[in-house]
């Protein structure tokens, strides 16, 4: 005859990690969410593209190591009675956290990143991001240099981090060139300027600023990566 099954639902963790997740204690944190029932675990890598491949539209290669970063963890940290998957995420960790949610309603989400002086995670406040946008506890682990995860904050606290003014300074700067643009334009209508230099003004610094710089400039100050950063606005 055979055992019955345990009752009960299974623990579910998210582990989301920018970097190798292994180590006794990033274990024992994922262990203690088991039940009698067992454990269902989601490993969540973002694929992190750097600038040059970016803009190169280049992407296959920060899938890889994101699938690669992801198996690593699961022979490192998978125990008996555990079920473990992976999901490669976009690269805005953010958005891969909420679509993992989404779909897998977890009883904790555990994040691993690199040390201070290589994640732009931890310096973009990314835990207590995650905190302030879930309900679920959040806690953060560190594994810099190889060595094993160690735990750095048992129940991240949320964090907003408040806009920053100098980006709508700028804001307002490349709004005021534009206005200034289209006064030129219509000043410069008005004078003996020749064709060729009044056309030349206005596809380059009117019309030309509001298509391209204007734009450019938003994207710079809101949107550049780390694309997390957009949600603080």
């Amino acid at each position: 005859m055979s055992d019955p099954e345990p009752s009960g639902e299974p623990g579910r963790v998210i582990l989301l990690a920018d970097v190798d997740a292994a180590g006794p204690e990033l274990m024992l944190e994922v262990m203690e969410r088991a039940t009698p029932a067992g454990l269902d675990v989601l490993v969540v890598a973002p694929a992190i593209v750097d600038q040059q491949h970016f803009w190169a539209s280049d992407t296959d290669g920060a899938r890889s190591d994101a699938e690669e970063r992801a198996d690593r963890a699961i022979r490192s940290l998978r125990f008996l009675g555990s079920h473990w998957q992976s999901r490669v995420g976009g690269d805005d960790p953010l958005l891969a956290v909420a679509d993992a949610v989404r779909d897998f309603p977890a009883d904790e989400i555990i994040v691993v990143t690199g040390g201070s002086g290589g994640s732009e995670w931890i310096e973009e406040g990314l835990p207590g991001q995650i905190a302030a946008r879930h309900s679920t506890p959040v806690s953060h682990f560190v594994s810099s240099e190889g060595r094993p995860a160690r735990r750095v904050t048992r129940r991240v606290e949320p964090e907003r981090r408040p806009t920053r003014p100098w980006r709508w300074i700028g804001l307002l700067v490349a709004l005021a060139l534009a206005v200034l643009g289209t006064w030129g334009s219509f000043l410069l209508a008005g004078t003996d300027l020749p064709g060729w230099l009044l056309v030349a003004w206005v596809v380059v610094l009117d019309v030309g600023f509001k298509i391209i710089v204007l734009p450019a400039a938003v994207w710079w100050l809101f949107f550049r990566r780390p694309r997390g950063d957009r949600l603080d606005l």
